[in-house]
């Protein structure tokens, strides 16, 4: 969760309907739950369901926690309405929301820890290529160790066309494993060069690892080269290990709870805010801090 902050930018804020009551006069309003950063559907950290269409007349005080389960994504909203009695009272229906943001991170920072890049990747994949290469060789062995494969990254020059070795858990065999963070589609004289490399290494295994795509040949090369020399050679493309990143970063539930969740201190306002009449609430500071997404008074 280190990457993500609170989000102070682009949404228009305080925007009260009692101050503004000609602004977001719609009968009702469908709330999307899905990451906007990965489009997986978030799940409930902590509070009560938010109904996913809110219409004008709803009598609610409700609050929730929600939390993208891949890329660590998090949005804390509160919905209130209250229903007139007479047609002179002042009905209200409001639905405010604070969200996490991702930080800026320095992708080119060899000292930026493992876990943050890669949490940061499976929010942004397009940014994989401003990574530094050997930072991103790391992920990759990463990725594999979190696989369950045992991984030696070898030297970062002088390495004969092999980044990584894992060794294969079934019967120790060893793999060589090439990474390429190229926005270019790998050729095939590349597939070539690299089973020439495992060649010289007496491998008979081997993954290629790329940040983009693969031209057209270099799997029938790949093909091939299991024929008739007996190399076994996995392509892996930018797609495929998108899915292998996300699968091994998987976050776990967390505890809304948790003094040290960066959206600790919301939950708590949510709660406030949703638990306690307007005209008692001690604290105005999820009204001062939350933006207003919709309502309608009445």
């Amino acid at each position: 969760m280190g990457i993500w902050i609170h989000s102070d930018h682009d949404l228009k804020k305080n925007r009260n309907p009692s101050q503004n009551p000609s602004s977001n006069r719609s009968e009702s309003f469908r709330f999307n739950t899905n990451c906007i950063y990965c489009s997986t559907k978030m799940i409930k950290l902590s509070g009560n369901d938010i109904p996913e269409v809110a219409y004008k007349g709803n009598c609610f005080r409700t609050g929730c926690m929600l939390g993208c389960p891949i890329c660590g994504w998090w949005t804390g909203l509160s919905l209130r309405g209250e229903i007139c009695l007479q047609a002179h009272d002042d009905g209200f229906i409001e639905l405010r929301q604070r969200s996490g943001v991702l930080k800026n991170l320095n992708l080119n920072d060899l000292s930026l820890p493992l876990n943050e890049l890669r949490n940061y990747l499976v929010a942004k994949y397009d940014d994989r290529f401003n990574i530094h290469p050997r930072k991103y060789e790391e992920l990759v062995g990463g990725v594999f160790s979190d696989f369950g494969y045992r991984v030696r990254i070898t030297s970062y020059s002088g390495d004969d066309g092999i980044d990584l070795y894992i060794l294969d858990g079934k019967d120790d065999a060893t793999v060589g494993i090439q990474v390429k963070r190229y926005k270019n589609n790998i050729s095939v004289e590349q597939i070539r060069s690299f089973v020439g490399a495992l060649m010289l290494k007496g491998l008979t295994t081997g993954i290629f690892v790329t940040t983009s795509d693969y031209e057209r040949g270099a799997k029938n090369t790949a093909d091939i080269a299991e024929f008739r020399l007996a190399l076994g050679i996995t392509l892996m493309d930018s797609k495929r290990f998108y899915e292998a990143l996300k699968i091994s970063t998987r976050s776990s539930l967390w505890d809304a709870e948790d003094l040290t969740s960066p959206y600790y201190e919301t939950w708590q306002d949510i709660k406030e805010y949703v638990d306690t009449p307007l005209d008692k609430l001690k604290s105005q500071s999820w009204i001062n801090n939350a933006d207003y997404i919709w309502g309608t008074a009445w």
